[in-house]
């Protein structure tokens, strides 16, 4: 973890695309702004029947390689696709980018450097404020309280800083991390796969870091809707899952989870077949993609 560093390392951008062509046009016309220079884009379509559009885009075929996956494997399968591929081709740095942002011109510029003087720094991530109201912030700086089985955001007023979660939607990762760990689990499908992967990280002996000034603007939940069934499926029944692995105080976070969660049925924020789904998926070990 004390090799020495490129001054311009070559970094990878994975963007993964599912029924979000548009979207992914315009991540791409954002990135061609960026004031770095060494860098290269994957974007794979993720079975979403977006094939012909991104075959015939002109303009996403000139700035990127563009992968096919022959299945919605989610979240984790289709960035590990692209992530394999940086790999192979000698990237330093992947980074993990969701297709529904907009970013910084300087964001590669305040992610590699956080990396590059942080030479333990796993896994980098920024601010990320909301698309559709510029000044507001939706994530920061995260923490993963293993006691309690959640993920918040914490008000860091250092920065660059150590961090104990990254979201998965902006995740610079170092190539050795990956050569090291591996990849994304595919146990999860979607939601969570980015908070195992940071304790994995953890685990192998790196840090993860926040850096405020690399910024992305992100449309919430373009491709799953804002707070669906099929959203709520997954946050549950993988919130648990990570209870399992990961808790360390595993009956004590298990009672406050369901705690969570039935108060949140009762005020109806969450849907009550979705949430007794999840709990059953999970007592009976199914995980990955549940139809």
């Amino acid at each position: 973890m004390n090799k020495i560093q490129s001054v311009n390392p070559l970094v990878y951008i994975i963007l993964v695309n599912y029924k979000g062509f548009e979207d992914t046009v315009e991540c791409v016309k954002s990135l061609d702004n960026i004031n770095y220079d060494n860098y290269k884009i994957i974007i794979v379509e993720n079975s979403s029947g977006d094939e012909e559009k991104l075959k015939n885009s002109a303009f996403l075929n000139s700035r990127a390689t563009i992968m096919y996956s022959d299945m919605n494997g989610g979240f984790s399968a289709g960035n590990n696709i692209g992530i394999n591929k940086a790999v192979e081709e000698s990237a330093e740095y992947v980074l993990l980018l969701n297709n529904d942002t907009v970013v910084d011109r300087e964001l590669l510029n305040e992610l590699v450097s956080t990396a590059q003087n942080n030479p333990k720094a796993g896994i980098i991530t920024g601010d990320i404020y909301y698309f559709s109201q510029k000044e507001r912030l939706w994530y920061s700086a995260g923490s993963y309280d293993r006691a309690k089985g959640q993920t918040i955001m914490v008000n860091e007023t250092n920065s660059p800083c150590e961090v104990s979660f990254v979201c998965g939607c902006l995740m610079l990762i170092r190539a050795e991390v990956i050569k090291n760990i591996g990849v994304l689990s595919d146990d999860f499908f979607l939601y969570s796969e980015d908070t195992e992967y940071g304790c994995r990280v953890l685990k192998a002996g790196y840090t993860l870091m926040w850096n405020r000034k690399a910024i992305i603007w992100h449309k919430i939940s373009v491709s799953t809707g804002e707070n669906s069934p099929f959203q709520q499926y997954y946050q549950v029944r993988n919130n648990l899952y990570m209870t399992r692995l990961y808790g360390t105080r595993k009956l004590y976070a298990y009672m406050y989870r369901t705690y969570q969660c039935l108060k949140s049925v009762i005020k109806k924020e969450l849907s009550y077949k979705a949430v007794w789904r999840a709990y059953k998926d999970f007592l009976l070990n199914r995980m990955g993609k549940r139809e």
